[in-house]
């Protein structure tokens, strides 16, 4: 499958035909698989989670990803070969939908530590750099990846893979997808928040005509346009409220850097008028979490004064780019 950021694979999955799981019945393709090769510290964070997910105090932790477990699976490695892999079982978020259109949010003003979590000194300068020259530095978040994008980002894409851009992006050491990469990363919620609900269609435009862009067509019965940027916006902060709620309920401080919040929801799909009511047409996650680490109030009493200042001072980094994200 594709992936917006990240460096570990990610395999479509299906269940067996004779499958009596609940989720079978809902979907074939409800779980995905991620490699375990470079995904393997963030089994222990989920298998932690799931040990405390309805202790009072942790209830932060429903926002996750929904996690099945670890399994190997022969798995399409390259075109026409397949090897037995261990992978991670996580909820499809792309399940149902007919064109996903997805946000990795990035939370925290410092996205790596030196010495936390295997990262190197050396390593974490060089985040540090990458931090200082994004929208982390500004505003404690950046946006990691867009899937599914509009037009208008597409166009930029385009832009950069001309072959004027392509002699500059090569010319200052960067190359096109970086140079986009870097384009995302520096853009405020007030402006991604815009892209990712921008549903107006490019029709017979020039742009149309004369790109690579295939638009999806949307449905002319339901909801109208507005109308349906209005409730996606609304349950996005609804689930964002309430997950930096919790966020400030938490028995003790937390220590995840690095970590993405998932915005998701379907730009394609045929609303009608029952979701004004009922309808759930979104979908909000926090996953991603190799560099951080699962706080108890167990594990927390045994930290030095100097460890529990860490975690209160990271944890207010995480809460403080949350609630700007949510403001924005």
């Amino acid at each position: 499958m594709s992936r917006s950021g990240g460096t570990a694979s990610l395999f479509r999955s299906e269940f067996k035909s004779d499958a009596q799981e609940p989720e079978a019945a809902e979907s074939a393709e409800y779980w995905l698989a991620k490699d375990l090769g470079r995904a393997a510290d963030e089994v222990t964070f989920y298998e932690g989670a799931i040990k405390i997910k309805d202790v009072q105090g942790f209830e932060l932790l429903k926002w996750l990803t929904p996690y099945r477990g670890v399994c190997k699976a022969p798995c399409q490695v390259k075109e026409g070969v397949i090897e037995e892999t261990e992978v991670m079982i996580l909820r499809n978020c792309r399940d149902g939908y007919g064109a996903c259109r997805m946000l990795d949010i990035k939370i925290g003003y410092e996205t790596a530590v030196a010495g936390w979590q295997g990262k190197s000194s050396f390593g974490a300068m060089k985040q540090s750099y990458v931090d200082s020259f994004t929208n982390s530095a500004d505003q404690g978040f950046r946006l990691e990846g867009f899937d599914g994008p509009p037009a208008v980002i597409t166009s930029i894409e385009q832009l950069m893979d001309d072959d004027q851009a392509s002699k500059w992006t090569t010319s200052v050491a960067l190359t096109p997808k970086q140079c986009m990469r870097m384009f995302l990363q520096r853009l405020p919620a007030s402006e991604f928040m815009t892209h990712f609900l921008d549903l107006h269609s490019v029709g017979n435009s020039g742009f149309a005509n004369n790109s690579k862009y295939v638009e999806q067509p949307r449905p002319s019965s339901g909801l109208l346009v507005v109308e349906t940027q209005e409730i996606i916006l609304l349950q996005c902060i609804e689930k964002l409220a309430g997950f930096l709620d919790a966020c400030r309920k938490v028995s003790v401080p937390q220590q995840w850097i690095g970590s993405s919040v998932m915005l998701a929801f379907d730009s394609v799909a045929d609303f009608t008028r029952e979701v004004l009511s009922q309808g759930d047409i979104t979908r909000v996650h926090i996953f991603d979490w190799g560099r951080s680490e699962l706080n108890t109030p167990t594990k927390h009493e045994m930290l030095s004064e100097e460890e529990q200042a860490e975690r209160q001072k990271y944890w207010g980094y995480y809460c403080g780019g949350g609630a700007r994200l949510l403001y924005d």
